[in-house]
């Protein structure tokens, strides 16, 4: 058995989880209000992962697809206009990062860092040439 290797990321009203299975068959994903579960088959091999959650999520409005390059999950939050969480889980987990692909800050949100400029995005200016 194989343990699930988790990324995350957040927003005002959801947590977005992906999990890093390639292929894999007979998903399933259970939640709670404090915990996700997730068991899979990849390559005839089982796959399992559990997600003990700092904050609270409604399981009835929370989702899964298996898109068979990942499975994604969308943990929808207690409070919709809740605050960004500190951190997802109780305690630190190895096989758990964030997925700065998809991570979104507050401030970016409602266009605050607009007037940033390519500060710190653009390279070096008057670099290479």
């Amino acid at each position: 058995m194989s343990t699930a290797q988790f990324k995350w990321a957040q927003r005002p009203d959801a947590i977005f989880v992906s999990v890093d299975v390639v292929d894999a068959k007979d998903v399933k994903v259970d939640f709670t209000a404090k915990e996700v579960a997730f068991t899979a088959t990849v390559n005839g091999a089982a796959v399992e992962g559990k997600l003990a959650l700092e904050g609270e999520i409604v399981p009835e409005k929370s989702s899964w697809v298996n898109t068979e390059r990942e499975v994604q999950i969308k943990l929808a939050k207690k409070e919709d206009d809740a605050e960004y969480w500190d951190k997802l889980v109780q305690k630190k987990m190895n096989n758990l990062k964030v997925d700065w692909a998809k991570w979104k800050d507050e401030d970016e949100l409602d266009g605050g860092d607009a007037d940033m400029g390519d500060f710190g995005m653009g390279g070096m200016p008057g670099m290479g040439g």
